[in-house]
């Protein structure tokens, strides 16, 4: 009954335009194209025709890259295809990837045919017929092979983490933990590779884990199918999203991969690659330890470190005195001292920050983010407003009453205190609150720390730039997150000695017949400005060492 409920829907939403087809159903069966031709006429008005389809031969795979399609749907689809580019409104259009991107190459002409109707619309004669045009033919950079194997690759990763965490492999077996009780992760359900030709920036592997069936979406995906494809709890952070580009839409932080952003900065600013600092384990800022990996796992340190030295043990410790100026465990003075604006102009030159320009227009390449004090302070003024908006009514002191526009007045008032050059000390703050008409000191219910306490040492000290920001920043953790396509293209400019190249998935653009090319990928780099270029060889043979 809701099948043909849905047919009767169609037909009246169809008017009075009966010489136009109207499609009821795909994909069916010999067994019902049999039946159909057996029970209608030529002239009863219901024919099964064959109309070409997209078909993706490989299902999931690079289905990202890709892309899908769908109904022309929202005011600006319409606006560009139906008003500006003259498509049919029920046409299938591009809707991600470069399936997006392309659409307009892809199409090709519309084929016409001009038909008499009687006065019930009903066709009864072809006039003339004009044949469709096929569209232009997109090449990609994209390897098979190298897709296949990229994506066996992440599925296999997550069913290590969540399984016994053990990756298996024909060239050997590799433990993904160095802790052993940490060998379980069974909120990993998401991963994304990408793999790059260093010399033009062609991506040849673009695998995001979990992925979709892009046949899906070829006649129209049904509401069920749709549903499929989202979490069921959408505020769930850890439920799989198949249809996220990771590649390009996942901005995280680094890790020890931003290493090399770290020693390149150092070399540009004349440390030596030979100097050696002596691995101590920790260092102590303020109240807080910052400990090598090695110290943080075993108590152990990695002996004299050089930058290759560090890069092949991923030495936390000898980015940590790059970043003080000095060696903490022997008080020795090293010959630089890094700053935040060298680390954020390295990464700046390497791409960081930035769109890697690939041809992916839906959905939207993220661009990261760099580690920027400006942007930590905005950050942080946001969340102390919105702390101060949810909690100031709670510490009014017995006695008081404001009314709304009283109360928003004293919270522009403690907003300002993060904008003073000098931020007030507790003892200030205590007295500030007291004078607005708040409970300073007196923890809220069963809280352990008093309004002015949060106010001075959860918001204020927290909004400027820190060395303990620093040391974070220098090793890859802290304020800076990027997309895997960014770290790929980031990668490439240490391998092929300082070149950075626009990512790019698509090779060539042929017409339909092969005749003419109408595109060709022609790369051309441009060398980001170093002091000395030998200071990316020195990096490449740390890596080579950590390789071995």
């Amino acid at each position: 009954a809701y099948n043909i409920l849905m047919i009767y829907d169609k037909v009246e939403k169809h008017g009075d335009k009966r010489y136009m087809p109207l499609n009821l159903a795909y994909n069916i069966s010999e067994k019902t194209v049999a039946k159909l031709e057996e029970n209608f006429s030529n002239d009863s008005g219901v024919e099964v025709t064959i109309q070409p389809l997209r078909y993706y031969p490989n299902g999931e795979l690079a289905a990202h890259a890709l892309g899908y399609i769908g109904k022309i749907s929202m005011q600006s689809e319409i606006d560009e295809y139906v008003n500006e580019a003259g498509y049919d409104k029920n046409t299938l259009i591009g809707k991600t990837g470069i399936e997006e991107s392309y659409e307009k190459a892809l199409k090709g002409v519309d084929g016409k045919k001009r038909v008499q109707v009687d006065n019930r619309g009903n066709k009864t004669e072809v006039m003339d017929e004009i044949p469709a045009e096929p569209g232009d033919d997109v090449y990609l950079t994209l390897d098979l092979d190298i897709q296949k194997a990229a994506e066996e690759a992440i599925q296999k990763t997550i069913n290590a983490f969540t399984g016994n965490g053990i990756y298996y492999s024909d060239w050997g077996n590799k433990a993904l933990s160095r802790n052993r009780s940490a060998s379980k992760y069974e909120n990993i359900i998401s991963a994304s590779a990408v793999v790059m030709d260093v010399n033009n920036g062609q991506i040849l592997a673009m695998a995001n884990g979990p992925s979709y069936n892009p046949n899906l979406f070829s006649t129209g995906i049904t509401s069920s199918d749709w549903k499929s494809l989202f979490p069921e709890h959408e505020d769930d952070i850890f439920a799989p999203r198949p249809l996220y580009n990771t590649a390009i839409q996942s901005a995280i932080q680094p890790g020890s991969i931003f290493k090399l952003n770290s020693s390149l900065a150092a070399l540009e600013k004349g440390i030596d690659p030979n100097f050696k600092v002596k691995c101590n384990g920790y260092v102590d800022v303020g109240n807080k330890r910052f400990g090598c990996w090695i110290w943080n796992l075993v108590r152990g340190t990695h002996g004299s470190e050089g930058v290759r030295e560090a890069l092949r043990d991923s030495c936390n410790y000898y980015y940590y005195s790059l970043m003080l100026g000095e060696n903490k465990g022997t008080g020795a003075k090293l010959p630089i001292k890094l700053n935040s604006d060298d680390i954020i102009d390295t990464a700046v030159k390497l791409g960081l920050g930035s769109s890697t320009g690939v041809e992916i227009r839906v959905p939207q390449e993220n661009k990261g983010i760099l580690p920027d004090p400006d942007i930590k302070f905005a950050n942080a003024k946001v969340l102390y407003r919105k702390f101060l908006e949810e909690n100031a009514e709670k510490y009014i002191s017995e006695g008081n009453k404001f009314s709304k526009e009283e109360l928003k007045e004293k919270i522009d008032t403690m907003e300002e205190w993060m904008n003073e050059g000098s931020l007030p000390t507790r003892t200030e703050v205590i007295k500030r609150l007291e004078d607005l008409g708040f409970d300073a000191e007196v923890p809220y219910k069963n809280e352990k720390q008093g309004f002015a306490d949060k106010i001075k040492f959860d918001y204020l000290n927290q909004a400027s730039w820190s060395i303990a920001d620093s040391l974070n920043v220098v090793m890859g953790q802290g304020q800076q997150a990027y997309t895997p396509l960014q770290m790929a293209s980031y990668m490439s400019i240490f391998a092929n000695d300082g070149y950075r190249y626009k990512a790019s998935l698509v090779d060539k653009v042929m017409s339909s017949d092969g005749s003419t090319v109408l595109y060709e990928n022609d790369a051309k780099g441009d060398r980001i400005e170093l002091k000395n270029y030998k200071n990316l060889q020195y990096i490449r043979e740390g890596l080579h060492m950590a390789a071995k």
